[in-house]
């Protein structure tokens, strides 16, 4: 009887536990595909796309391509979805607790910021949602803060090296194709970089952009490397 009931403990703990890694991955990729769809439209409403190019097309190629690394953090919550490996444990290191309390505050500070910069906006709501709780910056934070304070790893996930996989690219291609030619004279990045060194690093979105982008690249790449600290 006692082996049953501790079997039946068990069996409980692990459905609860499947459930909560599911949950988990289904709140992210809703998110981060609400985004890209939110982004890739920003981009042609704003002229940037020749108006002969399908946006389905368009979308298709912009992820495929440079950002790549979008559709690689999905499919890797897809496969948490499909086959939880997640482990949602308290991880006891410091360095990693330290490393994802930092993006939990980046995380805190973009959206309260914009809402207090948006704070007059009559479709506040939505307009916070759309472009602060679900911009990449916001989202990457909360979810890899959340998973590098964790026991995860990408060696006992499959999921999770996919996440951090996309990621790395993504962070490549920012530090690649959007800081270095800005800090070179070349804004690829748009108006916001055009005057990089007289006026983009002394604004608090940059920092926040640049700082978590780097953190998240310097612990993936550790994390795939060697597993944690």
């Amino acid at each position: 009887m006692m082996s049953g009931k501790r079997g039946l403990v068990d069996w409980s703990g692990l459905k609860r536990k499947k459930l909560l890694n599911r949950l988990f991955a289904l709140i992210f990729t809703s998110i981060i595909v609400t985004w890209m769809v939110r982004f890739a439209s920003s981009l042609i409403e704003r002229g940037l796309v020749p108006a002969t190019v399908h946006p389905f097309v368009f979308a298709i190629v912009m992820y495929s391509s440079g950002l790549v690394g979008y559709p690689l953090i999905v499919t890797g919550l897809l496969e948490e979805i499909r086959s939880p490996t997640l482990d949602f444990r308290l991880h006891r290191s410091k360095p990693w607790i330290s490393t994802g309390i930092f993006l939990l505050g980046v995380f805190m500070l973009v959206n309260l910021v914009h809402a207090i910069w948006w704070s007059g906006d009559p479709d506040l709501f939505r307009h916070w949602v759309l472009d602060s709780l679900f911009m990449e910056t916001s989202s990457f934070s909360l979810m890899f803060g959340i998973l590098f304070m964790t026991r995860s790893t990408p060696r006992n996930s499959p999921s999770y090296r996919l996440m951090l996989i996309g990621a790395i690219l993504f962070e490549i291609f920012c530090f690649g194709f959007i800081y270095l030619p800005a800090a070179l004279g070349i804004p690829i990045g748009g108006d916001p970089y055009a005057d990089f060194w007289g006026k983009t690093i002394f604004t608090l979105w940059f920092w926040w952009d640049f700082l978590s982008e780097l953190v998240i690249l310097v612990a993936g790449i550790w994390l795939l490397k060697r597993g944690k600290l």
